[in-house]
């Protein structure tokens, strides 16, 4: 509708299901869960009306969806939204073919290009490893999957990086990593372990 604008609640994550029933949602209609307000189509002069939930058409939405809650959330909830992910950026697409120096577990590895690795050990057995454009493991690195590398990051010498793990782009991290959503433009330089958390920025790096 020309005169309806939509609102998405930002804790939402979505998934194909769930953006179907938004999407389908037309002018005064709200999409609720259990009491919570997930996406709503009001008239554009309605936006900030505070009696407009009263003159919503409410459509409960029956299905189960994730939702960020509290700020644990985000790394509890990432081995599944990677999973997602990972089926939208590489559908249809054809992975760069990476160094016969690296050894393969499974078969869920998709490079971008640019991306580049040399003597590593990827295992996708237990979930997806998505290495995104320019972006580089150096020697000597073990990675299992579930795992995200985003545009041009680097990830050490040497690491070792467990399952539900995202490293945002323009970062560069090493050392041991578990289960951890790391910002973009940061650093994990040192050997230590980080595992569990899910708001990382360390030290900011400058892109070049």
């Amino acid at each position: 509708v020309a005169d309806a604008e939509l609102f998405i609640n930002g804790p939402v994550c979505p998934d194909e299901v769930l953006v179907e029933a938004v999407l389908s949602l037309k002018t005064g209609e709200v999409l609720t869960k259990d009491g919570m307000h997930i996406a709503s189509r009001p008239m554009l002069d309605e936006v900030f009306h505070s009696e407009l939930h009263k003159r919503f058409n409410v459509k409960e939405y029956s299905r189960d969806f994730i939702r960020i809650s509290v700020p644990e959330d985000i790394f509890r909830n990432n081995d599944t939204e990677l999973r997602k992910d990972f089926a939208l950026l590489t559908k249809g697409k054809t992975s760069v073919k990476l160094s016969g120096t690296n050894t393969f577990l499974g078969d869920e590895i998709f490079a971008e290009e640019g991306a580049g690795a040399e003597c590593c050990t990827f295992n996708s057995l237990n979930g997806p490893i998505y290495i995104g454009q320019n972006s580089q493991v150096w020697e000597g690195c073990h990675i299992r999957g579930s795992f995200a590398l985003c545009h041009d990051s680097q990830v050490k010498m040497g690491a070792k990086i467990y399952g539900q793990t995202t490293i945002g782009p323009f970062s560069r991290v090493g050392g041991e990593i578990n289960n951890a959503v790391v910002w973009g433009y940061s650093s994990k330089g040192h050997e230590g372990y980080l595992g569990n958390s899910g708001v990382v920025a360390l030290s900011f790096l400058r892109k070049t």
